[in-house]
């Protein structure tokens, strides 16, 4: 059988919690005093020669702004995850359709592609590059790196099938020999 409970509620609990802590720094406070100023005078002489880790930052809102440039590159990809569809492939194709079906539209259905992608990417690399000021040549900027990897293959394909039907408007002879021949870049993934 185990012990009693010391208190019936969550706020007795609390107050005795509280009232622990008082008496406690009560009877330290030089203690927790001295190691405070010693911890706030390391920092300052850390920051001042340019050593440590936070160069003058607090880790805390370092470790809040990594994470949120993370959650930045993560809402970018479900965006364009959103644009895309199911595959990369299937987009670049469907592109490709789209502009064989409609060539008179052929230009602003391939720059509204173009910019819908590279809308999306801006954020996900200004937040990769927020991640390596942070860190540096870190753990982190190699995560971040790899996230937005997705973004290089998607401007990759879309300005692919941008350049080959630019090549020749009038009829998209480059456009047609790249599809029939698989050689656009989406038919390498």
């Amino acid at each position: 059988m185990g012990r009693k409970a010391k208190y019936a509620t969550e706020e007795q609990r609390r107050e005795a919690r509280a009232q622990y802590d008082a008496d406690y720094y009560s009877k330290n406070r030089r203690k927790i005093l001295k190691k405070r100023k010693k911890a706030y005078a390391e920092k300052l002489e850390a920051s001042a020669s340019g050593e440590g880790t936070s160069i003058g930052r607090d880790t805390t809102s370092t470790t809040r702004e990594i994470s949120s440039s993370f959650k930045i590159i993560r809402r970018q990809q479900k965006r364009l995850d959103r644009l895309i569809g199911r595959s990369l492939r299937e987009y670049a194709s469907g592109l490709c359709d789209e502009v064989l079906l409609r060539p008179t539209m052929a230009m602003s259905i391939l720059e509204a592609a173009l910019n819908a992608v590279n809308d999306t990417a801006d954020p996900a690399k200004v937040a990769c590059n927020r991640i390596w000021e942070l860190t540096g040549a870190s753990s982190d900027h190699v995560k971040a790196v790899d996230m937005i990897d997705h973004f290089r293959q998607a401007l990759d394909v879309v300005g692919n099938v941008f350049n080959e039907a630019t090549n020749d408007l009038d009829n998209f002879t480059s456009l047609r020999q790249g599809m029939e021949r698989q050689t656009l870049a989406y038919f390498q993934l």
